[in-house]
């Protein structure tokens, strides 16, 4: 495997029916969330060079991991963006990973104090637009960037950090051999997306074709709530 869009493939192949993302509310198939990062992809393909950086606002929203995925469909690595950040910081961000795109599950206005040269995409635009596009074709170097995730800048200045699809790979067969877990695994999800350990639950969850369910921010705040929660769709990591 030389690239984290085979544990995509692979599931879609073998459960192109079954539930991938779910927010309670709304759920995505996997033969849906492989079509509409294909989709994606080819927007992005037309519109950046290949590696650049693309950046995706993290949304608790089952459409972010969709735009991760087209992003890299794209040929891109992306950057995930928490609009809710302070003004300095995220401009701070902005200016130094250089994006002239941001991809976003829906509608989303500039943060207030914060300024952005380039242009900011909503999901359905980046469809709308790349209808009569073909799939992207893709490379295959495991060593290429997959996303790049900023520190808090608790010492200083917030540092981007670079992972690559090997990086990713590798820790995921770690992962799996250490610890027993199935395609039947349905994987709760509380680590805001723009943190690198949220990547642990949404590529874990392709490569075993299990479901990922987006909990709520707020239900952590009630622990009684959470956990009914959690019992009523039937979480079990």
């Amino acid at each position: 495997m030389t690239s984290v869009l085979e544990y995509l493939r692979r599931a879609t192949e073998r459960f192109p029916e079954k539930v991938a993302l779910s927010d309670g509310e709304t759920a995505l198939s996997y033969k849906s969330y492989l079509s509409l990062s294909q989709k994606v992809g080819a927007y992005v393909a037309q519109k950046e060079a290949d590696c650049r950086a693309v950046g995706v606002w993290a949304l608790r929203s089952i459409y972010t991991p969709v735009l991760f995925f087209g992003a890299v469909w794209g040929g891109c690595c992306y950057v995930p963006l928490d609009p809710g950040l302070p003004a300095v910081k995220l401009q701070k961000i902005l200016c130094d990973c250089k994006l002239d795109l941001i991809l976003t599950p829906e509608e989303t206005a500039l943060p207030e104090g914060v300024t952005f040269a380039g242009k900011v995409v909503s999901l359905a635009e980046a469809l709308a637009e790349s209808e009569a596009l073909p799939c992207p074709t893709v490379g295959t170097d495991p060593a290429q960037p997959l996303h790049m995730v900023y520190t808090s800048g608790s010492t200083g200045k917030p540092k981007g950090v670079l992972k690559s699809h090997r990086a990713m790979m590798s820790f995921l067969e770690a992962y799996q051999n250490t610890f027993s877990f199935s395609a039947d695994e349905v994987i709760g999800n509380q680590t805001p997306f723009c943190f690198d350990a949220s990547a642990k639950d949404v590529y874990l969850a392709l490569a075993l074709g299990a479901r990922l369910e987006i909990l709520a921010t707020e239900l952590f705040s009630f622990p009684v709530r959470l956990i009914e929660a959690m019992n009523r769709r039937r979480i079990t990591m």
